[in-house]
């Protein structure tokens, strides 16, 4: 404000930072101690708005580059189904594989127990299969594609039997690797729905 506030500019503009007038405290101080222009002298309001204001900026800041994220390439939405997905076998000689299982398969139930969504799912295929060794455990696998439309072979339901062998340690172990049943889509953005809305007027 004229005189009163002094700005610089600087080749390199990372960040910013901002000096308040020092009190008459100090002996090269120009300011008198009662001066109404130091902060310690402004009402509690105006010291508050003078605080939060670079907090403030950093939340504008934020969310403005997260709306800009989110309309111009979409933001992306995680859907979870029942059971666990088998994204990878151990080896060419591991149980799982010898079983019949397969890479992609979901397993929607084991020990007839059917399995609900997320890492609660795949905790209950850990704890089966360890507390089963040596023994032969029922396991119901979805294989193939959920949505047929897109020509591609319809999923089917397979029945597998595993028997985990033991370790050392007395647990089972089938030689699997398991992550919750996901899929991440990506919301629709603002420029598809312009188009969109373009395509329906046009």
């Amino acid at each position: 404000r004229g005189p009163e506030v002094e700005y610089s500019v600087r080749l390199f503009p990372f960040g910013g930072f901002v000096a308040f007038p020092e009190s008459s405290e100090r002996s090269d101080s120009k300011y008198a101690e009662d001066d109404a222009g130091l902060l310690r002298n402004r009402p509690i309001s105006d010291r508050l708005l003078v605080i939060s204001a670079g907090v403030l900026a950093n939340f504008v800041l934020a969310f403005g580059i997260l709306w800009g994220q989110s309309v111009n390439s979409g933001l992306e939405m995680t859907t979870y189904g029942p059971g666990v997905r088998v994204p990878e076998l151990s080896s060419t000689s591991s149980v799982a594989r010898r079983a019949g299982l397969r890479e992609g398969d979901v397993i929607t139930s084991i020990g007839g127990f059917d399995l609900a969504r997320g890492e609660r799912a795949v905790d209950k295929v850990v704890k089966t299969v360890r507390a089963n060794p040596d023994r032969d455990i029922e396991v119901v696998v979805k294989r193939g594609n959920d949505g047929a439309g897109d020509g591609s072979a319809a999923a089917q339901v397979v029945n597998v039997v595993v028997r985990p062998e033991k370790l050392d340690d007395g647990s089972g172990r089938i030689g699997i690797q398991l992550t919750p049943n996901a899929e991440t889509n990506k919301v629709c953005t603002m420029p598809d729905r312009i188009m969109g809305w373009r395509a329906a007027t046009g």
